[in-house]
């Protein structure tokens, strides 16, 4: 009798479980959609004048022009301001 190779299910469960850990973090984690179509995880740092600061785990901090953002989304809740002070 031939053994059958065990691979197909050890990467299923390993799959499974890599998925099951880092959910978690992917559904918490903020997303900038970028003009050129490009999208980045991570986390909402702040706003200065003109520029985001987001935290990405590969890249750390970045600065991103606000010209360049198409979308945000995020899980929290923010207080946006208008120029006039306006909160909405």
């Amino acid at each position: 009798m031939e053994k059958r190779k065990k691979w197909p299910i050890v990467f299923g469960e390993a799959f499974v479980l890599t998925w099951f850990l880092y959910s978690p973090v992917l559904a918490l984690a903020d997303a900038i959609h970028l003009a050129n179509g490009d999208i980045l995880t991570g986390e909402l740092i702040r706003m200065e004048k003109n520029t985001l600061i987001f935290k990405t785990p590969y890249a750390g901090e970045i600065c991103i022009l606000w010209t360049e953002i198409a979308c945000l989304q995020s899980e929290k809740e923010y207080e946006v301001r208008l120029k006039s002070q306006e909160k909405i």
